[in-house]
């Protein structure tokens, strides 16, 4: 990196704030031209963070085997055919500074990235984005709702943080959501999938569709009105220069304390109704399921596979097995699976052994990414990657799987939502099953008069 990274930590301060004015600061920044905003993070030890980014003090993203670092309003160009590796970079500059136990960088991974682990090809590019972006914040509230900390960053370089992408935009006429895939095209290609099961190709897949409007609204303002529907445990707002990000994700991918590792992966859903003895009902659905437990089951010793490859013998556990946890719209089954880290891994190595998650793909995951490029219509983008942060001087990271995630750009929103498919699906179920995922964000539409036709 050239000392990038040594030349950014030197710019920064960090000064501890009164948390009684906690309130009053966030208020004020949140009118103002926020880039990046995490409004409640269950980071590690049970910490609940809430995070503000008002401006970068750098940005890194690339695209293929071109990076572009951009610090100090001074972009530098160059040739890095693996993130991974400019991570390992980064964190061995930021090592040699350890002013700044409270400085911290995010990074938001794409679902594209597995052509770079498993030198897989690449379906269409429908999004035209960078493949990752990596954060550097120049000011940035840093609040400890647990210890009632807060903590303020400012560095004396930054970039311009991007502009506002979108105008206030009052629509008196109804907008129309589509998706990429007719209801009829979905069930088929269900039953495609079952076909590959029952001919030994795959034991599981992940599939997909794309929903898309017209949108000339503020993102930030969609992402606030999806937060207060439904306020998912690892949701995220970014402002990034070539697209917003607007993630309502439940699901933590990995997180590491030292060289303690946890993966929490979600397999089995079922709808929420308004009915309270009928939503029970559905709970107890969920539970008794053979099929969503199968689900689960499997992609469980998949993570439990991927951690050994760079945990010590012995420590990869299965902590907790199919409970149920609830949201909005859904309920979801759930599995915590730890481990330890081996001396000479840390969480790059982990990243990069289980990228992208497996409760995404399927089972055996290489195959099972093979036939989603095959049935998907295009590429998935940031949506199923990882948004994660980090804290080098604390040896701290955790990460979401970013699911129920929508991308704003030129005017239009994108999201996608699907499921896993075994043997046992029902296509019917299975689209229902997709329909209710999404429902947060088409009820959040709804409020810019969007509606799925």
């Amino acid at each position: 990196m050239n000392g990038i990274i040594k030349n950014y930590l030197s710019a920064i301060r960090i000064q501890e704030i009164e948390y009684s004015k906690c309130n009053a600061f966030k208020e004020n920044w949140l009118e103002e031209n926020i880039a990046l905003y995490i409004p409640s993070w269950d980071f590690l030890n049970q910490k609940k963070y809430e995070i503000l980014v008002k401006s970068f003090g750098g940005l890194i993203y690339g695209k293929g085997n071109k990076v572009t670092a951009d610090f100090n309003s001074q972009k530098i160009e160059f040739e890095n055919d693996n993130p991974f590796h400019l991570l390992k970079q980064i964190e061995k500059e930021w090592a040699e500074d350890n002013r700044l136990p409270f400085s911290f960088y995010t990074g938001i991974l794409s679902y594209d990235l597995y052509t770079k682990i498993e030198a897989l090809e690449l379906n269409r590019d429908f999004y035209q984005l960078p493949d990752y972006y990596l954060i550097f914040p120049a000011e940035a509230l840093l609040i400890n709702h647990t210890d009632q900390k807060m903590y303020l960053l400012n560095s004396a370089e930054k970039i311009v943080s991007p502009d506002k992408s979108s105008r206030w935009f009052n629509s008196n006429h109804t907008q129309k959501m589509i998706t990429n895939e007719r209801r009829e095209t979905y069930l088929k290609k269900i039953q495609q999938i079952r076909d590959l099961i029952f001919n030994g190709e795959v034991y599981q897949l992940n599939y997909t569709i794309r929903f898309s409007a017209p949108f000339e609204e503020n993102g930030f303002t969609f992402f606030n009105d999806l937060y207060k529907l439904n306020p998912a445990p690892f949701s995220f707002y970014a402002r990034l220069p070539h697209c917003e990000l607007i993630s309502n994700s439940p699901e933590r991918f990995l997180s590491v304390n030292s060289d303690c590792v946890l993966t929490e992966p979600i397999k089995g859903t079922i709808k929420r109704v308004e009915d309270k003895t009928a939503d029970e009902g559905l709970k107890k659905e969920l539970l008794s399921s053979l099929k969503d437990e199968s689900e689960l089951s499997m992609i469980v010793d998949l993570l439990r596979n991927d951690l050994s490859k760079v945990c010590r013998a012995s420590t990869v556990k299965v902590i907790s097995h199919k409970r149920l946890e609830t949201f909005t719209n859904v309920h979801h089954l759930v599995s915590s699976i730890s481990g330890r880290l081996k001396s000479n891994n840390n969480f790059v190595d982990l990243l990069e052994a289980s990228f992208p998650g497996g409760s995404i793909t399927g089972c055996p995951k290489i195959a099972a990414m093979k036939f989603i490029k095959d049935l998907e219509i295009h590429n998935r983008s940031f949506y199923t990657g990882t948004f994660f942060i980090r804290f080098p001087q604390l040896d701290q990271f955790d990460s979401n799987i970013l699911i129920r995630t929508a991308v704003k750009k030129d005017d239009a929103i994108h999201f996608q939502a699907g499921g896993a498919i075994v043997i046992d699906s029902e296509p019917e179920k299975e689209f229902e099953e997709c329909m209710a995922k999404a429902n947060s964000f088409l009820k959040t539409a709804e409020k810019y008069n969007v509606r799925l036709f």
